[in-house]
């Protein structure tokens, strides 16, 4: 199975991080072309620090034989991926039940899928949880162009004209991010990445603010109108961390394959350099002005450690997704704004 596009990183860069280096390696960059760079990194720095060593390695292989090296490397590739597959079998676990309990979900599911219906459409809600995303945001900007249409009811000027600017900004906001998920549809990654551009949470705890400084002194038209809002907006919450769950659970059991993959070439290296690394010494020749033995023994490191590289990049941006998703509701922890402030 080929891997998503994940080149689009732009649709919430702000919020990710400040430069566009580091918002490519934490969320927007293919995993594998991460963990590629990385083991490019990893190899080069192992030659050079041969480069900057005063000994050369051949001369320290009778003092330090590479056996014990690989040795801990193996234990270290058993336990990651001992481990990394229990993650796996934990995400795998939730999808176990008795028929009673999944019928009981399947009627939960149901009845949210009715609510929103009735919300937004009486017409059956999308299967697909893109489609049903996007309608909901969609939604959400229909909502706020009915209270932008029923503003000029209110008599208060200041009133009118923050009603009239919110209303506006969230219609806007609400169909670029609709037009980004409809794009993005074929990757449950790019959708995730492309829904973090709508602030829900800001814009729920907005609609709140404007009902309680109209201190009840709202025409029933707007009045009612925010409420659908804000109903309509509490549903888009729910319906992202529903789709974020999914991308999780999907990219948990990728990374456990994955480490799985990795973990077998690592192993086999590792086991090699223990069992013949004692010849390396009949290695001779100097490729590039470089020992044989420094590529040699740098390779091994690198394939070693590829499995924990592969863990490093899934994790890197499941959290970093995580951060900035980590409250519902109009309440929000600041660091949600600004994940790489410390």
């Amino acid at each position: 199975m080929s891997a998503p596009d994940e080149s689009d990183g732009d649709l919430a860069g702000g919020r990710i991080a400040q430069t566009p280096p580091l918002r490519w390696v934490l969320v927007s960059g293919r995993r594998w072309v991460v963990v590629l760079l990385a083991s490019i990194t990893v190899y080069l720095t192992l030659l050079g620090f041969a480069a900057l060593s005063p000994v050369p390695l051949r001369g320290l292989m009778g003092e330090t034989p590479t056996g014990p090296l690989f040795q801990a490397m193996i234990i270290a590739v058993v336990t990651g991926v001992t481990l990394v597959v229990t993650i796996g079998q934990l995400v795998l676990s939730q999808e176990l039940g008795t028929a009673g309990t999944k019928h009981e979900h399947m009627e939960e599911a149901l009845s949210y899928q009715e609510s929103v219906e009735e919300l937004i459409d009486p017409d059956v809600s999308s299967m697909e949880s893109a489609d049903f995303l996007r309608e909901l945001i969609a939604a959400a900007g229909d909502r706020a162009a009915d209270v932008d249409r029923a503003a000029s009811d209110v008599r208060d000027d200041a009133l009118r004209d923050r009603i009239e600017e919110y209303a506006a900004a969230l219609e806007r906001d609400a169909a670029a991010v609709a037009d980004a998920i409809d794009d993005a549809r074929s990757s449950t990654f790019r959708v995730v990445l492309a829904a973090l551009h709508f602030d829900y949470n800001e814009q729920l705890h907005a609609a709140r603010r404007l009902r309680r400084s109209a201190d009840g002194d709202l025409p029933g038209r707007i009045d009612g109108g925010l409420d659908d809002l804000v109903e309509t907006l509490s549903y888009v919450g729910s319906a992202r961390e529903h789709v974020k769950t999914l991308y999780f659970q999907a990219e948990l059991i990728r990374l456990a394959r994955d480490v799985v993959y990795t973990g077998i070439p690592a192993l086999l290296v590792s086991a090699g350099m223990v069992i013949y690394g004692a010849a390396l010494p009949e290695f001779t020749g100097q490729p590039l002005g470089i020992d044989v033995i420094v590529w040699l023994v740098s390779a091994a490191v690198t394939v070693a450690v590829v499995p924990f590289l592969v863990l490093l990049a899934f994790i890197l941006r499941i959290v970093t997704i995580t951060q900035l998703t980590l409250a519902i509701g109009p309440i929000k922890l600041q660091e949600t704004r600004q994940p790489d402030d410390g």
